[in-house]
């Protein structure tokens, strides 16, 4: 576990999205079973919910379950806590390159 508004390692960050990406696609292959989809599609609604995940509990908590996983929190610089506008703009910029959309 990192200390309070200790820098993690760039390979914890990974890790921990890594295990948010196994997390987001167990969950939507459970959800989207025997759906048919389009390989486009499915890419769409896979960055969309990632987005939402990330945004959400980024907004609510400041970790997704990944980070949780790994004990590392997202902090504002100075204040602390991020806004939900600022967890969404975040989300997308980190997901765009995984996803390529």
């Amino acid at each position: 576990m990192l200390l309070q508004n200790e820098i993690a390692s760039v390979w914890r960050r990974v890790l921990a999205t890594v295990l948010d990406l196994v997390i987001l696609h167990l969950g939507l292959s459970i959800v989207t079973r025997g759906m048919v989809w389009s390989f486009e599609g499915m890419w769409l609604v896979e960055f969309a919910v990632a987005v939402f995940y990330s945004g959400l509990l980024l907004g609510m908590r400041g970790q997704t379950l990944g980070k949780m996983a790994l004990g590392l929190r997202v902090i504002q610089a100075g204040d602390g806590g991020l806004g939900q506008g600022q967890t969404f703009k975040r989300a997308i910029l980190k997901w765009l390159p995984v996803y390529g959309v």
